[in-house]
């Protein structure tokens, strides 16, 4: 944590109670987005009669995370406002990291259900390869941070400042790894669902606007990401600290908001698109039906006399004996 660093004189105290109070500002803002994201997302899904409030789509878990980080992530920001206990605070920003990878990871995982799942092996067997894949992958970063973060609280008394411990140093330089893996990630799919369907040719113009759309969320991410490597990675390379606004919005502001509203904006999206194609298909097997109808309509036999009306006419009179083939006299 940076305070005991940054607090030095009182001008550097007034900027870095700015900075902290503009940060809390922020994720009130993601918060109170990521709420009305969610429930958006429930009542048009839920008029598809598509939705439930429980059922585990990975949309929905993106909503879950959200959520819940933003809030934990805005306390984290309140805290050290009010300058408060360094390890509860501490416990909370590792709390907040741990809640964003998995935020973020379930979007790599969404895309890899949504474009690959036709094409290998069955559509379930596959959503359930993504779904314990994503969640041993989760599991396993979890552990890892809890053993860093054990680790680190009880050797903090051997060490005058925190920053002197190296095993926070371990943690701070394997989050920074953690997060050039995720960036490295998303421009991989991003550029491997580019060249795969660019490969053949562009044979559906929708589906390859969709994948350029992914490249280009891709690269924004991955540079958002990037931005949080150089903040973390800078005092342990060069044993200084950046500017508070600067750190904070390198390590904070810009890989975690951009991204996270840059979802709710793609998930939205992909979700219209998904409701326009589906009505435009009941469009269509509604047409069929219609279609059907008139035929069979068109065909159906119908009575010379089905109109007639018997209290204005009479039957005209039909001479059947010119229709007959017998010289018999009735």
């Amino acid at each position: 944590m940076r305070m005991s660093s940054t607090l030095e004189t009182s001008s550097d105290s007034t900027a870095l109670k700015i900075d902290l109070a503009l940060g809390f500002f922020l994720y009130v803002i993601l918060f109170i987005s990521a709420v009305i994201s969610f429930v958006k997302y429930i009542f048009t899904n839920a008029i598809e009669k598509e939705c439930k409030f429980c059922s585990p789509t990975v949309e929905k878990i993106f909503h879950w995370f959200l959520i819940v980080f933003a809030y934990v992530r805005a306390v984290w920001f309140v805290g050290l406002f009010l300058e408060d206990d360094d390890n509860v605070f501490f416990i909370i920003n590792r709390l907040a990291l741990v809640l964003f990878i998995t935020t973020i990871t379930s979007i790599l995982f969404w895309w890899a259900n949504r474009y690959h799942s036709k094409n290998l092996g069955s559509k379930q067997e596959y959503n359930n390869t993504i779904f314990y894949t994503f969640i041993i992958t989760n599991i396993s970063f979890y552990t890892f941070e809890i053993l860093l973060l054990v680790i680190v609280l009880l050797t903090d008394d051997e060490y005058d400042n925190r920053t002197d411990n190296p095993f926070y140093s371990t943690d701070i330089i394997s989050t920074s790894l953690v997060y050039c893996l995720i960036a490295f990630a998303f421009i991989f799919y991003g550029f491997f669902l580019f060249i795969k369907e660019s490969s053949g040719g562009i044979k559906d113009r929708n589906r390859f606007r969709s994948v350029a759309k992914i490249v280009l969320t891709s690269c924004i991410l991955s540079l958002c990401f990037l931005c949080r490597i150089v903040a973390l990675s800078y005092r342990p390379i060069f044993d200084s600290y950046l500017p508070d606004l600067l750190y904070y919005s390198l390590s904070y502001f810009i890989p975690e908001i951009i991204p996270s509203f840059l979802m709710i904006f793609f998930i939205h999206n992909i979700t219209q698109e998904n409701i326009e194609n589906r009505n435009f298909i009941n469009a269509i097997y509604a047409e069929e039906e219609e279609n059907k109808d008139n035929k069979t309509k068109k065909f159906s036999f119908e009575s010379p006399y089905d109109d007639f009306d018997s209290s204005k006419e009479e039957l005209p009179f039909v001479d059947i004996s010119l229709y007959s083939d017998s010289d018999t006299d009735y």
